[in-house]
């Protein structure tokens, strides 16, 4: 019972079953013998291209304090949308593929850690970023479509803060 519901992200048919596909890594595997993903890739196209904007928020560095300081301009900066009525997207994969590349590259297959450095460049000069910052988070902002979905059930704080 942890993270978001899918019912809050408003998702079509077509955008939970891509997210069902993604969900099975021996259904990946299998797709990607097949040579597809091409339809991943034509949701995540359409996402892009239907967002107003796609922002990536990072930090200088990688450490687990640029990481936490990082996290907290994400939540301000996501109070900031939803204040203005935006809705905001998580795409987070590319940031933390790209670092995962840089600290681990052979935890990757060969073909897919090529593929992230041959797309590294494009990247990094649309974003204006380099090597040592750290992606925090990469996200879309759009106006919503259509009703606002209903609001994520929250813990009672007691369960998530306790002061030592």
């Amino acid at each position: 019972d942890c993270g978001i519901p899918l019912q809050s992200l408003a998702l079509s048919a077509l955008d939970r079953a891509a997210l069902d596909i993604c969900r099975s890594s021996e259904v990946l595997a299998l797709n990607m013998s097949w040579g597809g993903g091409a339809g991943l890739r034509k949701f995540a196209a359409k996402a892009v291209r239907a967002s107003s904007a796609v922002a990536l928020l990072s930090m200088p560095e990688g450490s687990a304090h640029a990481y936490f300081q990082g996290g907290r301009a994400l939540q301000r900066a996501w109070l900031a949308a939803s204040a203005h009525k935006l809705a905001v997207h998580p795409m987070s994969a590319l940031p933390y593929l790209f670092a995962r590349l840089r600290s681990d590259p052979d935890s990757l297959p060969e073909w897919f850690a090529q593929s992230l450095a041959d797309l590294w460049p494009s990247y990094a000069r649309l974003f204006n970023t380099c090597e040592r910052e750290a992606g925090v988070l990469l996200f879309r902002l759009a106006q919503p479509a259509g009703a606002t979905p209903p609001a994520a059930p929250r813990r009672p704080i007691s369960q998530v803060l306790r002061f030592l």
